[in-house]
């Protein structure tokens, strides 16, 4: 029975100013995993930005790679400054803060938005304590594809399929990888919802008042986040990965 491994690396969490900030994107991140994984055997985080996971269900690997991605644009939450400008006018600019697991904002922070993934798909012929010590074709599909990751790209697969359907694969992880380079927080924040609640049926109207704005404020945020697209790509390579690897 074949697997997914994740191996990604958070972007910018090198700029972190201290402890508390890097201790918070730890707990956020391994809440992220835990839910991914669905069991903390199935992961491992290093550094503090680094990580491995494994997905059982390797067919919903793009899936969680969406989820990680999208997860990790709404650790960050958007505040505004107030500055007055020469003129004695008031000037808002961005900003954007922390927000604990509570909701509470500690101190501005640099933005993390994203991270660099690589989903390998293959068998697992041995799994160890620590996942850096396991093997298998899963594995290192999933480090070869992390290592060959281009700089603009962001998200890549690697399988053991044939080289057809490997290179649909990737053009799907290309397309995906645009779509979500280009979300903003809000819009992540709309998807992040949509994808945790899978296949049951959410009210645009229930989630605008989740998120305190009018539905047609919601149904413009869910276009421009290209989630009808992004919905199809994923069950598109939920099909490809189900045929016989």
């Amino acid at each position: 029975m074949p697997f997914a491994v994740i191996t990604g690396d958070i972007i910018g969490s090198s700029k972190l100013k201290d402890g508390q900030e890097r201790a918070l994107l730890a707990q956020k991140l391994k809440e992220c995993l835990v839910f991914t994984a669905k069991a903390r055997t199935n992961l491992e985080i290093t550094r503090g930005d680094s990580f491995q996971v494994i997905v059982h269900e390797y067919k919903d690997a793009l899936f969680a790679a969406v989820y990680i991605r999208c997860f990790l644009k709404t650790i960050l939450k958007p505040g505004v400054e107030v500055k007055k400008s020469t003129n004695r006018k008031k000037k808002k600019t961005g900003r954007n803060a922390f927000v604990s697991a509570g909701g509470k904002e500690i101190r501005d922070g640099v933005l993390i938005t994203d991270a660099r993934l690589s989903i390998g798909i293959g068998d697992i012929n041995y799994k160890a304590k620590k996942l850096s010590e396991s093997d298998g074709t899963a594995f290192h599909n999933s480090g070869r594809g992390f290592d060959a990751l281009l700089k603009d790209r962001n998200l890549s697969i690697t399988t053991d399929k044939n080289i057809t359907t490997q290179k649909s694969l990737e053009l799907i992880c290309e397309y995906v990888d645009h779509i979500i380079k280009g979300w903003s927080f809000n819009q992540a924040e709309v998807v992040l919802a949509l994808l945790k609640a899978g296949n049951k049926e959410i009210k645009q109207s229930d989630l605008a008042n989740k998120f305190g704005i009018t539905q047609p404020s919601l149904s413009q945020r869910i276009s421009s986040a290209n989630w009808e697209l992004l919905k199809k790509s994923i069950s598109v390579s939920r099909e490809m990965l189900a045929q016989e690897i």
